[in-house]
């Protein structure tokens, strides 16, 4: 049976090694084998950039169908 997982962070170049980081462990621990893996961005925009304490910045959304072996 097919399952889908979803998998979020920051589109910058320190997110996406965190997320890539996640994703690899998640697969090594949980031993599953890939079928399909799309991507999304969200894009803020530029006036809802800067919140009180930080910039907030794009997301990456990756969704990954995968199977447990």
């Amino acid at each position: 049976m097919q399952k889908v997982k979803l998998f979020m962070g920051s589109a910058t170049t320190d997110g996406l090694s965190e997320l890539e980081k996640s994703i690899n462990d998640w697969i090594e621990k949980e031993k599953v084998e890939i079928k399909n893996i799309s991507s999304s961005v969200r894009l803020i925009p530029s006036g809802e950039r800067e919140s009180l304490t930080a910039e907030i910045v794009d997301q990456l959304l990756i969704s990954v169908t995968y199977e447990t072996k």
